[in-house]
């Protein structure tokens, strides 16, 4: 009696099925306050204007991390990364990163200072 190999196969493979689990955004910590970032966060991105992925991804910029990282963190082309960075540098007038930087930072630090919220201010 000969029988079927296919019937003697596992259902399913062992262990994890899914190899590779992409990371959380860095908006979505941002907005569940995670290690570098708190509501404020989000009140700063609505004060720039920045859309949900403009300001994904300069999170991750300010995070330190590279245009290629970013790329891979969120599954994009390192070239759509650099538009969106280039988008994101015009918006808000800097040329480069350390400018970027302080602006983000003057802006919270304002916003610290004066305990106001940019939509306290008409």
């Amino acid at each position: 009696m000969q029988t079927d190999a296919r019937s003697t196969a596992p259902a399913s493979p062992p262990g994890p099925v899914a190899s590779h689990v992409r990371p959380k955004s860095a908006l979505s910590r941002a907005r569940r306050g995670g290690a570098c970032a708190t509501h404020e966060w989000t009140r700063l991105w609505d004060h720039f204007a920045l859309s949900h992925r403009e300001a994904e991804i300069a999170l991750l910029v300010l995070e330190g991390r590279t245009e290629g990282d970013v790329a891979r963190i969120l599954s994009l082309s390192v070239h759509t990364v650099h538009t969106y960075v280039g988008r994101v540098y015009r918006q808000l007038a800097v040329r480069n990163r350390a400018e970027f930087a302080h602006v983000i930072y003057e802006q919270l630090l304002l916003e610290r200072l004066n305990g106001t919220r940019h939509s306290d201010v008409p």
